[in-house]
């Protein structure tokens, strides 16, 4: 356990992504519930529901999700569901910290925890998505995702009391934004 904390941290984690689904996300969710639970830290997971995530591990909640038009491996989780997921568990139990993996509906829903749940928030800004958006919108011109890509990476980042990144290169590009 990390000497410099007095009691181990509980930590609400939620992600628009994990497995089955196999991304950079996931192996990187997985590292983080690994090696905190090493230093004593328990983790709890919200993430979407898939069809084959039959995973049956009791510190994630999966929460009913659709099929993302332009990515049909990608989910879009439920809002409400999230809601009552709140209502029905989340409310009961202690957390000390929430953390946001993904900038999209896990981001909305958990600046709503951390509010009903009185949490301090970090996000992890996993994917440089000013170079990366344009894989799923190819139509929309470039030059207006990366302005958008900016515009709410820097917003996200700034609503939130830490942030979290995965490499040197990607501390260059939050620091460029603001």
């Amino acid at each position: 356990m990390n000497a410099t904390l007095e009691k181990p941290l509980r930590v609400l984690m939620i992600t628009d992504v994990y497995f089955p689904r196999i991304n950079g996300v996931s192996t990187s969710i997985k590292t983080f519930k690994q090696e905190l639970t090493n230093l004593g830290h328990q983790i709890t997971l919200v993430a979407p529901a898939y069809d084959n995530d039959d995973d049956g591990q009791d510190w994630i909640h999966r929460v009913p999700s659709s099929y993302l038009p332009v990515d049909p491996e990608d989910r879009i989780m439920n809002r409400k569901a999230i809601r009552s997921l709140y209502d029905r568990e989340l409310k009961h139990q202690e957390f000390d910290l929430l953390h946001i993996q993904t900038p999209f509906i896990a981001y909305y829903a958990g600046m709503d925890l951390a509010k009903k749940l009185n949490l301090p928030v970090v996000i992890t800004a996993h994917t440089h998505f000013e170079e990366y958006l344009y894989h799923y919108l190819p139509w929309f011109p470039k030059s207006s995702m990366r302005y958008a890509a900016r515009w709410f990476s820097r917003r996200q980042c700034n609503e939130v009391d830490g942030v979290i990144v995965p490499s040197k290169p990607m501390h260059s590009v939050m620091q460029d934004y603001g």
